[in-house]
């Protein structure tokens, strides 16, 4: 197997992950849901205008994010890195305004990662990548970066969804079985 069908083999896993586990149990009322008070969000500052959060330094450790705010983060490093590829400069976070909705960030998303698996199957994966990362990177090196971003771009998305839904259903306990119970029980 060569370096390009690895990259996109390996590419494949979280692109498919996030589609069959993670926008499927997404849902727009959820979006915005701040599972504690150190949250990053979006914001809306007009009709059509969502803005984001930016961690402090003192947030970056202990910050959780709105399922909108990963969907923003994922457009905008998403686009920085086909800005980037195409040769253009990385847009700073302030200046990326989020599209808005579940739809539409999934729309969004969906065409960026098909930009990038294109950039990825016809380029020069020898060829650096100026803007993306603090020295330029080879395109191999910056496509193996983007599937490590997806998947956990992808995994914290499902870990939202799953923390919402249990503290949604506070599900009935009485029906697990007390391990430690069984286990000191005398056979």
């Amino acid at each position: 197997m060569d370096m390009r069908e690895l990259l996109a083999r390996q590419g494949d896993i979280p692109w498919s992950f996030l589609q069959r586990f993670v926008f499927t149990s997404l849902s727009e009322d959820m979006l915005h849901w701040e599972p504690s008070a150190n949250t990053l969000a979006v914001r809306q500052r007009s009709p059509n205008e969502w803005i984001s959060d930016w961690p402090t330094p003192e947030q970056e450790e202990s910050a959780q994010a709105s399922p909108a705010w990963i969907l923003w983060h994922m457009e905008w490093w998403m686009g920085n890195t086909i800005r980037c590829e195409r040769g253009m400069g990385a847009l700073p976070p302030e200046a990326y305004r989020w599209s808005g909705s579940l739809e539409t960030s999934r729309e969004r998303i969906g065409k960026l990662h098909a930009d990038w698996t294109d950039a990825v199957s016809a380029g020069n994966l020898e060829r650096l990548l100026f803007g993306l990362m603090p020295k330029a990177e080879p395109l191999a090196f910056v496509a193996a970066w983007v599937t490590f971003e997806l998947t956990k771009n992808a995994t914290e998305l499902r870990q939202i969804v799953l923390q919402h839904a249990n503290i949604a259903s506070k599900p009935d306990k009485s029906n697990f079985k007390d391990l430690a119970l069984q286990r000191d029980r005398p056979s």
